[in-house]
């Protein structure tokens, strides 16, 4: 028997909701295990259950669960110390067990308080061009794993105090290096300060020692993906659990507004493979039913939206700055979709926070306002109507370079939305164990060729595993 795979990802800029859909997807099909295989520690996958909300960054979504199981694979940055502490949350909330329920591939780098130092720095010395930032240091251990594999520090390196105390120094001498540089071309009061204030937090010799602390706690835990693989394609049910979302990555996204790692569920294929083959697996694509950002980058629909907010998780921090909501983007969701190989199904998340309105929109082309109007048909679906200039949809070009991709990203800064289509709302989305009409109708437009074309499978009504309406059967 071959295990039934789930993947799941993120249709827009992260934050769609791809934890809950995990949790409840594990607890409909008795799902073994998740397995998380991009991304790193600045995850924020929500889940509320049994009156518990726990924000999930290194542990699967379905942790809380009895039983389920995580695995990191070798796809995944890891940052102990953030991994501890989220165990001591699990803990407090009654998941005293979490540590022995997950496994960690030796080949997973490591992002350390370092890389966080250098990607602080860079980000505060662009001033008011900042591209935007978890300010964990992910994007920095990602560009290392790439540029300088060999000399960086990956789990399989805490086996060997030796080895371990030897790469800690070089990593520390090298990124002071960097933060040197950094220093040279920018003197900001702020690039300053968080150097320094990152010399005074973090040693070598601390650095060494919690590194030490969390390989004996996580004593048994390093395994690779092979020998999980193979345990795993026996079970019935396996979970992956993406991060991010499509428009984020690096190759597909709109630079200079994107993550250093990839994103497509396509990353997951080799995973698949090793799980019972890529016809086992189920790819769903989560999107809420209103669009949000984190923080800076192209976002044509955003608007204020008052209403979205109450019961927001995701909150203005330092570093991503506000969480900004607008309607329905049509044009970056189709192109999200084709871009990420056209998912099988969808799940569309957050029906309930347009309860009580009177109605919802989905943008169906932009106005562009912009100088380059002879450079746009390499880009985008485009016409002229009434004077102005229409954009209807992103073209998906393979073989974009990043010179393109920011003429592409100043061209959609320079778009406002033009034309909406509006439909009802409702009372309430979710009518005991149906949807109201009115959501209904929203649901068959997104199946439809005039949608997104591809099914709904399932439609959140709330942030409970229970609130997940399973719709067809996958």
């Amino acid at each position: 028997m071959t295990a039934r795979v789930y993947n799941i990802f993120g249709l827009s800029y992260g934050d769609e909701g791809k934890g809950t859909t995990v949790e409840s997807l594990v607890k409909k099909y008795d799902a073994t295990a998740v397995i998380r295989y991009n991304g790193g520690p600045q995850a924020a996958h929500h889940v509320v259950e049994n009156g518990h909300f726990h924000c999930f960054s290194q542990f699967g979504s379905g942790t809380l669960v009895p039983g389920v199981k995580t695995h990191l694979t070798e796809g995944m940055l890891v940052k102990p110390s953030n991994l501890l502490i989220e165990a001591e949350q699990l803990q407090r909330i009654g998941v005293s067990d979490a540590l022995s329920r997950i496994t960690i591939s030796p080949n997973c780098y490591i992002v350390t308080p370092w890389h966080a130092m250098i990607g602080q720095m860079l980000e505060a010395a662009r001033g008011s061009l900042k591209h935007g930032s978890v300010g964990m240091g992910v994007g920095q251990a990602s560009f290392d794993r790439t540029e300088q594999p060999d000399s960086s520090l990956t789990i399989r390196d805490l086996s060997s105090s030796s080895a371990l105390w030897t790469k800690i120094q070089e990593h520390y001498r090298q990124k002071l290096a960097v933060a040197q540089v950094i220093l040279e071309t920018s003197q900001s009061e702020e690039v300053i300060s968080i150097f320094q204030t990152f010399l005074r937090g973090t040693s070598p010799v601390k650095l060494f020692r919690e590194y030490l602390e969390f390989a004996g706690a996580l004593n048994g835990a390093f395994q690779s993906d092979e020998i999980i693989f193979d345990r795993l394609a026996k079970d019935k049910t396996i979970v992956l659990e993406g991060a991010q979302g499509v428009l984020l990555d690096p190759i597909i996204g709109f630079t200079p507004y994107v993550t250093k790692t990839r994103v497509l569920p396509s990353t997951a294929n080799k995973i698949i493979e090793s799980l019972g083959g890529l016809d086992s697996v189920v790819n769903i694509g989560v999107t809420r039913c209103f669009a949000t950002r984190h923080g800076a980058g192209p976002f044509v629909t955003s608007e204020n939206l008052p209403h979205l907010e109450a019961g927001e998780h995701n909150q203005q921090n330092r570093w991503q700055d506000s969480f900004r909501y607008g309607y329905f983007d049509l044009i970056t969701s189709r192109y999200s979709v084709k871009s990420s190989g056209e998912p099988v199904f969808l799940s569309v998340t957050c029906l309930d926070r347009f309860d009580g309105q009177n109605n919802l929109k989905v943008c169906r082309s932009y106005e562009y306002c912009g100088e380059e109007k002879d450079k746009l048909n390499h880009y985008f679906s485009c016409c002229v109507s009434n004077g102005r200039v229409e954009i209807t949809g992103i073209k998906h070009l393979p073989g974009i370079t990043q010179k393109q991709s920011e003429e592409r990203t100043k061209m959609l800064l320079e778009c406002k939305p033009l034309d909406f289509q509006e439909f009802e709302g409702w009372p309430q989305a979710r009518q005991k164990n149906t949807l109201h009409p009115n959501a209904k109708a929203f649901l068959k437009f997104l199946e439809s060729d005039k949608g997104l074309g591809i099914p709904v499978a399932i439609a959140s009504v709330g942030n409970k595993s229970d609130d997940k309406l399973h719709l067809l059967d996958t």
